[in-house]
């Protein structure tokens, strides 16, 4: 018996994947796409349609979160933040074509925006709660927010005794195209539990949705606010995708285009034969 052959296969190390040809359309906000790729700062690699807005007096501990972050979203693009651009004053960068990230508190003309989920100021926050919060991530990242049960019902006030942080995702008040995730912190003990969870693995595996509340007991994400879309997808793209919402329709139109094509056919049929019988008279 003669043993085969010892093949071995090598992918040459000059050759390249191009992906140039796929359609990127993505829901937002959906924080599980910053936890999981750094998106949608890491859709250029060397973040050069990233904008940073930090306070204008950051201390140490703001600055590492800062720095800790941007290594994060690096080393899942796989290149560094060359492109990158830091800023302090809100106004201008939110004018600016680019996705903003947001680290310690937003300014304070963007406290009265509609898409603003919650504020922190010194351990009180207000969070803009849905009457059906999903429990899981999964069941968050499917929540469709545009189910009234999902809208912001109730007000609801809540005194933080121990350190809170939290993220907030949202569209940008200025770029239909551009998105916000802030990383919300007030005090030296929010920003350390920030930290803490954006280099635990375990625990950023919790976030999703559009806000998530980050106390020492755990993680919660919940999907509230107004959906958006970021990206672009071809008219017979966009129109099956629009139809994939709702199958009952699509289920009518081609039982309706299958009549027609039927009826059709058939007249084309029936006039066949009445030509070859006026043919054959």
């Amino acid at each position: 018996m003669t043993e085969p052959a010892c093949t071995q296969a090598v992918i040459d190390d000059q050759s390249t994947i191009d992906m140039s040809g796929y359609h990127h359309y993505i829901a937002m906000p959906d924080l599980s796409a910053f936890a999981r790729s750094g998106f949608p700062y890491s859709r250029m690699a060397d973040l050069s349609e990233t904008v940073v807005v930090v306070p204008a007096k950051s201390g140490a501990t703001q600055i590492s979160t800062y720095l800790e972050m941007l290594a994060a979203i690096s080393a899942r693009s796989g290149y560094p933040a060359m492109g990158l651009r830091l800023s302090d004053n809100w106004g201008e960068a939110a004018k600016l074509d680019a996705d903003l990230l947001v680290l310690g508190s937003f300014a304070p003309e963007m406290r009265g925006n509609r898409d603003m989920n919650l504020l922190l100021d010194h351990s009180r926050d207000w969070l803009l709660q849905s009457s059906n919060a999903p429990e899981n991530r999964e069941a968050i990242h499917n929540a469709d927010v545009n189910d009234p049960r999902n809208q912001p019902a109730s007000r609801v006030e809540v005194s933080a005794k121990g350190p809170i942080a939290a993220i907030i995702g949202m569209q940008s008040p200025c770029h239909d195209q551009r998105s916000v995730v802030a990383l919300l912190a007030s005090e030296e003990g929010d920003y350390q539990l920030l930290r803490e969870t954006l280099n635990d693995s375990g625990k950023m595996d919790a976030v999703a949705g559009s806000v998530v509340m980050i106390r020492s007991s755990g993680v919660n994400g919940q999907m509230v606010g107004d959906q958006y879309f970021v990206g672009n997808l071809p008219w017979w793209l966009m129109l099956w995708f629009k139809l994939s919402e709702h199958p009952i329709l699509l289920a009518v139109m081609a039982v309706t285009g299958v009549l027609l094509t039927s009826f059709l056919i058939w007249r084309v049929l029936r006039w066949a034969g009445r030509r070859r019988l006026a043919y054959e008279q």
